[in-house]
């Protein structure tokens, strides 16, 4: 006998199926019209599988060099879009050089 694990959730107005559903679902579409009955078990409520649990004691504590790249890999993409592209920036001077008034105006020739 083979044992499939399906989770199913409910998430606003619709279910979600969560778990091997293609080979799962195809084998209780087979089955079903052999003429076989196929019963739910109610599993854990939890939802958690057993070997997807980590301990404590696996998880590893950051190294100082992991979490200086974390932060600049946070800060230098805000920081470039805040000095490149926003008002508080550089930004209005920017995009006056890229896209300049004659560009307005060709847009509304089209329109």
């Amino acid at each position: 006998a083979e044992v499939h694990v399906l989770r199913i959730a409910k998430t606003g107005p619709r279910w979600h199926i969560f778990g091997d559903t293609a080979g799962c679902i195809e084998k209780m579409n087979f089955l079903a019209d052999q003429g076989v009955f196929l019963e739910l078990v109610q599993g854990d409520a939890t939802g958690v599988d057993d070997d997807t649990l980590v301990n404590q004691s696996e998880l590893k504590v950051l190294t100082r060099n992991q979490k200086l790249l974390v932060f600049f890999s946070v800060l230098i993409p805000n920081a470039l879009t805040i000095i490149l592209w926003s008002a508080m920036g550089a930004g209005f001077s920017l995009f006056g050089k890229l896209f300049p008034g004659t560009n307005n105006m060709l847009g509304n020739l089209l329109v």
